[in-house]
């Protein structure tokens, strides 16, 4: 059972209410791009978009620290890369449905929309009334993530690709875009990108600081927040003025006074009366 605030604010799996659950108990851990949860494997009937798959194994969450899971508006992830790559070598939804007959092709497509407008995952074939033309395709260089030969990735002639051709990878999901440190941090600088920890930070606030201010009203341990979250380590939350300046007022309204305290330098934005000696509460609930 997770306890922890992502998992509070999304929806759950509840094997008790299923009558078609099967104990596995196998341990689980992933590391994401912007993440990692653990937990242990479990198996049941799966149904996505009208397809039913027997016996399907999967993960129940029990630990998801990071900002990313707080924020997120999914309640998990579902993985259709190969089997050679997944955790516990649990097999896919994608290749149960090819197994048990469940699909026209062994064919899945999706359309990414735009302007917040929902987007669709096809299994089985294309949408044709998605796209116009024949579709191109390329060949892999890797059965383990979708990847393929890139000849080259350039913004207004700039060229990011230190290699040619670049090795590329289609992930549907990861929740952000990823390439070598160097290539994507002049690529950010020439575009105007907002470095992830700022963003997602600004994010989780801008998204919940209402039930934040109610739970924490509510009684919930000012501490909890970021500790459960494991999202905001020693000074990290410097880097998010915007969370600071939202719950700096949640944590004035509430700050308990028991709060073991700690020696730390004195910071411009804090409230004046805790300048010097600023209580653990205010430096846990800071993103």
């Amino acid at each position: 059972m997770c306890a922890q605030i992502p998992c509070l604010l999304h929806h759950k799996y509840t094997a008790s209410a299923s009558s078609t659950y099967k104990p596995n108990g196998t341990e689980f851990d992933i590391q994401y791009g912007s993440g990692a949860c653990s937990g242990f494997l479990s198996e049941d009937v799966l149904t996505l978009g009208g397809v039913t798959i027997k016996g399907q194994t999967f993960a129940e969450v029990t630990k998801e620290p990071g900002v990313a899971f707080i924020a997120a508006k999914f309640d998990g992830i579902m993985g259709l890369a190969f089997p050679s790559i997944a955790v516990d070598h649990v097999m896919p939804p994608f290749y149960n449905m090819v197994a048990q007959g469940l699909v026209a092709a062994p064919v899945f497509a999706f359309y990414l929309n735009r302007h917040g407008e929902d987007g669709e995952l096809i299994v089985g074939g294309t949408d044709p009334t998605h796209y116009t033309g024949p579709i191109s395709y390329v060949p892999l260089t890797n059965e383990t993530y979708w990847m393929f030969a890139m000849d080259d990735l350039s913004v207004l002639g700039t060229s990011y690709c230190a290699e040619e051709p670049c090795h590329a990878i289609a992930d549907s999901g990861t929740s952000l875009l990823a390439g070598p440190v160097d290539a994507v941090a002049a690529l950010n600088k020439q575009i105007g990108a907002v470095g992830i920890l700022e963003a997602e930070c600004e994010q989780f606030v801008d998204m919940y600081a209402a039930q934040l201010e109610k739970e924490i009203q509510d009684g919930l341990d000012p501490t909890a927040v970021c500790t459960a979250a494991q999202a905001c380590p020693g000074y990290l939350f410097l880097y998010c003025p915007y969370a600071r300046e939202i719950l700096m007022t949640l944590v004035n309204a509430r700050v308990d006074t028991r709060a073991p305290r700690r020696q730390r330098p004195p910071t411009k934005t804090l409230n004046p009366k805790y300048q010097s000696n600023p209580p653990s509460a205010v430096t846990a609930l800071l993103c």
